[in-house]
């Protein structure tokens, strides 16, 4: 008999305590394979959808098919609106040097005309206002003020100082966005708009290169260029409200309600409209106050024009369609992007004025060569600009989400039974 042999009974309890020992091992190993490995990704998707079917999560900031678009019509749009631009300032230049045409305000106020037809969209007396009426009347002062002023400043100073002072707008609208609209800059957002900057500043540079004397000296000069920074000023100020209501306008279609069990939306506004209600109420004000400046400004110049001549129509007509399509484009605009970026696709206009310059000429020097550069700047920077994230945070304050219950019946097809489910409901307080 051998000694180091197990009592007999032994080993049978040995091989279960084994079995036993091996079973619970492979039961844990079992169960954490069809945890990681089925069940939670399963349920991962499940609550995916059930928070995108709910609370939508927005969506990346990286370069993804939707966000290249978006960025790409962001620069084709901006560059229609300073084409538009240069194409305001085009036809104020001939109106006021072939045709004597020197009333800003008068001319001005057509422009305020066919924007109030928008509020025959809207139908603010049937619907009401999304916003406050004061909303409209204080960016209507600002937006004719300033537009004033960048005229009258031209009596003052020249095209280059004011080129130069111009580019105020930028700094000032971003320092105002960061201030009301909680906007958050970074690096690269600052380094695009210094080469933007660099590009204008070629521009102004080669202006003065090809004018030597084109530039500003002595107290009437002065009195241009302070005429022309509170112009921007108020172009920023402008630009960032702007923005704000806009962008306040577009939210209405996210406002829900539940009543009694059912989600009924509040005065739905599509984009359009939300434009729309902008743009034909800053039309309304602006006829109001464009009127007190020209009555107590500009009657004996309006008196001083050749009515007689047809081209002063046509030239007007031009002035009129080209800014009403940018007060239209920038509308859209803003409800989209920023104050910052579509200041920084303005940069562009002298240039596509120097452009001009060079067909009517028709010959080229090396200076053209050098416009382009220009040109390359301030769209490389603009282009820079939309490789980070949005700097505006478009929600100031979150939108307060609450969980009802609500009895839903879901009907498919082969399926004719009902199921109730809770689901939260984005409410608007």
């Amino acid at each position: 008999m051998n000694r180091f042999a197990p009592p007999r009974g032994v080993t049978p309890l040995f091989k279960r305590q084994i079995e036993l020992l091996l079973m619970g091992v492979l039961d844990d190993l079992l169960s954490s394979f069809v945890t990681t490995t089925l069940a939670k990704p399963l349920l991962q998707q499940q609550q995916g959808n059930h928070d995108m079917r709910c609370c939508p999560r927005p969506s990346s900031p990286g370069f993804t098919k939707e966000a290249v678009r978006m960025k790409a019509w962001a620069i084709l749009e901006g560059q229609f609106i300073s084409l538009c631009v240069f194409g305001t300032g085009a036809f104020s230049t001939v109106l006021a040097s072939d045709c004597n045409f020197n009333a800003p305000a008068f001319q001005s106020m057509f422009i305020y005309v066919f924007l109030s037809f928008y509020i025959l969209a809207c139908k603010p007396w049937k619907n009401g206002l999304t916003l406050p009426w004061w909303f409209y009347l204080i960016f209507a002062c600002i937006d004719v003020n300033a537009n004033y002023l960048a005229v009258w400043a031209y009596q003052f100073t020249n095209i280059t100082s004011a080129q130069l002072l111009n580019c105020f707008t930028i700094p000032c609208a971003m320092v105002l966005s960061m201030i009301f609209l909680k906007a958050k800059y970074n690096w690269v957002h600052i380094g695009a708009v210094v080469i933007s900057l660099c590009g204008m500043g070629l521009t102004v540079w080669l202006d003065y290169k090809r004018n030597p004397d084109n530039l500003s000296s002595g107290s009437d000069a002065l009195v241009g260029d302070l005429l022309v920074l509170a112009g921007a000023t108020l172009y920023a100020c402008g630009n960032v409200f702007q923005e704000y209501m806009v962008k306040r306008l577009r939210a209405t279609n996210l406002q829900q309600e539940v009543v009694d069990g059912d989600i009924k939306r509040k005065r739905c506004v599509d984009p359009f409209l939300a434009s729309a209600e902008f743009l034909g109420m800053i039309g309304l004000f602006g006829i109001l106050i464009s009127l007190i400046h020209v009555v107590s400004h500009e009657r004996h110049q309006i008196a001083a024009i050749d009515w007689s001549d047809g081209v002063v129509f046509g030239y007007m007509a031009g002035y009129v369609f080209c800014l009403v399509t940018m007060y239209t484009l920038t509308a859209h605009f803003l409800g989209l992007f920023d104050a910052a970026v579509m200041n920084l696709s303005l940069l562009t206009t002298h240039i596509y004025a120097a452009v001009f310059d060079f067909l009517r000429e028709g010959s080229f020097r090396l200076s053209h060569a050098m416009y382009a550069i220009s040109f390359a700047l301030a769209l490389g920077g603009l282009v820079l600009y939309h490789t980070a994230p949005p700097p505006t945070v478009r929600d100031k304050k979150p939108t307060r989400r609450r969980t009802e219950p609500t009895e839903t019946t879901v009907r498919s097809e082969g399926n004719s039974s009902s199921s109730s489910s809770s689901s939260p409901v984005v409410v608007a307080e």
